[in-house]
């Protein structure tokens, strides 16, 4: 075969390869940005948050916003139904446990009656 055959097929590969490294190398770095993008958004919304926080501890300092009063009187409309749903969570918690011990007081009874059954048959 021709030498010259060998370096064209060479030649093609490397200007392959380079393009899928450009390529691979372009992805990776638009990765990075949007991963920066995302994270910098995350770190706002987080300061948002703070914010949030301190406006709703300081109330009564944002009195004349309506727009803030309604959303901490939102805020406490929602912290009474998760206390609530806590309550309601508790009870259930407490009647599972009853059931429980209901089921293994019925359990033992069983066994005891077992017991006596088995006295009973030996005295035959």
């Amino acid at each position: 075969m021709d030498k010259n055959f060998f370096q064209n097929i060479r030649s093609e590969a490397n200007i392959a390869l380079t393009k899928i490294f450009d390529k691979v190398e372009q992805v990776t770095k638009v990765s990075g940005t949007k991963l920066k993008i995302n994270s910098l958004k995350n770190e706002i919304k987080s300061v948002e948050g703070k914010i949030g926080k301190l406006v709703f501890d300081n109330s009564e300092k944002f009195s004349e916003f309506e727009d803030v009063q309604l959303l901490i009187a939102k805020i406490n409309s929602i912290e009474e139904e998760i206390a609530l749903k806590e309550e309601e969570l508790n009870t259930l918690k407490e009647n599972d446990k009853n059931e429980e011990n209901k089921n293994e007081d019925s359990v033992n009874v069983n066994q005891e009656d077992i017991v006596v059954e088995e006295k009973d048959n030996s005295d035959n």
